[in-house]
């Protein structure tokens, strides 16, 4: 018996540790030159956190836990859930975390975590933290795919952990063989 030919769509490869990067053109600020890792994904709804917009606060401005200061930017998730402050990392060993492969954890015990920084035995510059999230229903993603909103692609944990987040955009371009990375403005291709 033939094995069955698989053949993918630019749907198929959408799961959670995909990366959105936002086609140019974007009017609304939230996704203008954005990139969203995809958190989780089913036929039903999608989420996922903006992963190179970074605020002018720090994570220690919203916390008042005693012992426990963390120094990092606070990143713009997105604007749904906004009072929720997720974590995106690069730390096996953390409990209950979703590994998305390519190095990359999303979440896992707040309690671990908080205990696990208190006794300094996380390297936080292999974390990031967000506030809020991006959420779609059922084919919402789908049809803005469709419709040439985003491209699909795939993060590494040294891009995400290491890369300029202002950079990252033309960055991801170019290395998917984008010429539009080359441009410091993105231009209306309807005017040409």
């Amino acid at each position: 018996m033939k094995p069955k030919k698989v053949i993918e769509t630019k749907f198929s490869r959408i799961k959670a540790g995909s990366v959105l990067i936002a086609q140019p053109c974007w009017k609304e600020p939230d996704y203008k030159r954005a990139i969203i890792l995809i958190t989780d994904y089913s036929a039903h709804a999608a989420r996922g956190i903006i992963i190179n917009k970074a605020s002018n606060i720090h994570v220690y401005d919203l916390m008042d836990e005693p012992g426990l200061r963390i120094d990092k930017m606070l990143y713009y998730g997105g604007s749904e859930s906004m009072e929720i402050i997720s974590y995106i990392h690069n730390i096996p060993f953390i409990p209950e975390a979703d590994y998305f492969g390519n190095g990359i954890y999303f979440g896992g015990d707040p309690i671990s975590v908080e205990e696990l920084i208190k006794e300094n035995r996380i390297d936080l510059d292999k974390m990031k933290f967000f506030a809020g999230s991006t959420a779609w229903s059922s084919g919402e993603l789908e049809h803005e795919i469709a419709n040439n909103r985003w491209w699909v692609s795939d993060i590494s944990s040294r891009e995400l952990f290491y890369s300029v987040p202002e950079k990252l955009w033309t960055q991801k371009l170019m290395l998917n063989g984008n010429m539009f990375g080359l441009f410091a403005e993105e231009f209306d291709p309807s005017l040409s």
